[in-house]
């Protein structure tokens, strides 16, 4: 039986520093991928604050047809507080998540990445349930007002996106 490989059974101790190698890989695996969407979140929120200079809300066809039409509305014009609370926001989010994730990469804690993601995607989470309840009841009359491409922009921009997996573990 020359060439074949002889096969013993590993000591506890083995088999316990394998399975920890194992679990090690699986949990710097996550903390990569939350690193990522930690950029990822850094990004969104550095691009909400130009976005929320595009128009929002503008006139439908219908005050179009009536000669109702208003001028388009950016966010900072037609909201009055919702503009500061995405503002604080896109601020809040991009900046703990620059920083959760330079801490991480500096200290080399598994664990630091997904607190962030925890933390960013809550404070994203309220931002955008704040922003889609605004676009359900948009100001003005509903069937005057359409909103426009830079509303929809701006609840991507603050929603907290899936990992990869579609998986909702940290």
């Amino acid at each position: 039986m020359e060439g074949c490989l002889a096969w013993r059974a590993l000591t506890p101790a083995e088999a316990v520093a394998s399975l920890r190698i194992v679990q090690d890989s699986s949990l710097q695996q996550r903390s990569v991928a939350a690193s990522r969407a930690l950029f990822a979140a850094a990004v969104a929120g550095l691009l909400l604050i130009p976005c929320m200079f595009l128009a929002w809300f503008g006139p439908s066809a219908l005050a179009q047809e009536k000669n109702l039409a208003g001028p388009e509305l950016n966010a900072w014009e037609v909201f009055s507080k919702l503009d500061v609370i995405l503002a604080i926001t896109a601020i809040l989010g991009a900046g703990m998540a620059l920083a959760i994730g330079v801490m991480a990469r500096r200290r080399a804690v598994p664990g630091w990445p997904m607190l962030g993601g925890v933390l960013v995607g809550a404070i994203g989470t309220v931002g955008a349930a704040l922003l889609l309840g605004r676009m359900v009841d948009a100001p003005g009359d509903d069937a005057l007002q359409s909103i426009l491409f830079g509303s929809y922009l701006g609840l991507a921009l603050t929603s907290p996106s899936l990992p990869q997996d579609g998986s909702l573990r940290p």
